[in-house]
């Protein structure tokens, strides 16, 4: 029992992982929801698979939570909506040269100390090319998904508690 208490703590305490994959060429484009996602484990790898190189654009979406740091001082009956909703539009976006015939490897590093939710990629129509875009990231889980996890976890301690060893008499 114990054992498989330490699996499904294991489990449950390692982010699920995102990815997806698009292709992306002169004509077509690639809109990627995330979600809540922490941007700054947001990688992409582009493989060209034209035969000269080309241009494509990221734009990311999103709307980013209040500073946690500045909601800690205000008591939590005086705390704004603010401290637990998302409050502002952030748009970041850059522009790649696909190259090489093989993966390349980017790491996107938004200036962002909080996680962002509602989260898009959209990648641009290439100048003439066909690209292939990977996308990997670290989802963030929700509060409701914490809360439900450390239930699980009062729940299966209470039931390892609760269990007496039975105790064998031989009278010999």
């Amino acid at each position: 029992m114990k054992r498989a208490f330490a699996i499904f703590a294991a489990a449950t305490l390692v982010s699920p992982v995102f990815g997806a994959s698009v292709i992306i060429d002169g004509t077509h484009e690639a809109t990627i929801q995330v979600g809540t996602l922490d941007w700054n484990s947001v990688a992409f790898t582009y493989t060209l698979l034209s035969d000269s190189p080309t241009h494509f654009t990221l734009r990311v979406h999103g709307m980013v939570t209040a500073d946690p740091r500045w909601c800690a001082g205000i008591p939590a009956e005086l705390q704004p909506p603010d401290c637990t909703a998302p409050i502002d539009p952030f748009e970041w976006g850059d522009t790649f040269l696909a190259s090489l015939p093989w993966p390349q490897d980017v790491a996107i590093i938004l200036p962002l100390a909080y996680p962002a939710v509602d989260g898009y990629l959209y990648f641009g129509p290439t100048d003439g090319g066909r690209v292939q875009i990977d996308v990997e990231g670290k989802a963030v889980p929700e509060p409701a998904s914490w809360a439900m996890m450390l239930g699980g976890f009062a729940l299966v301690g209470g039931a390892m508690r609760g269990r007496k060893k039975a105790s064998a008499v031989s009278f010999g």
